[in-house]
């Protein structure tokens, strides 16, 4: 994988954990799951400690993580 290539995944996962993240605390949950934009697995997400730190992995083949 080229480092444009890399750098612009990671700022595109970036941007959708972020969504995904603003979406939960409106909802009020502290974990939840999405289909996944790169493969055809999903995104599992949780809400973690008071300060609300996200942790998020995809379970398919893509093995995109983020961790806030």
């Amino acid at each position: 994988m080229v480092k444009e290539d890399w750098s612009a995944r990671a700022m595109q996962t970036l941007k959708f954990s972020s969504v995904m993240k603003r979406n939960m605390q409106k909802k009020g949950i502290k974990a939840g799951k999405a289909k996944c934009p790169y493969c055809t697995g999903f995104w599992h997400a949780r809400l973690m400690g008071r300060k609300e730190h996200f942790h998020m992995s995809c379970d398919g083949d893509c093995g995109a993580v983020m961790m806030e």
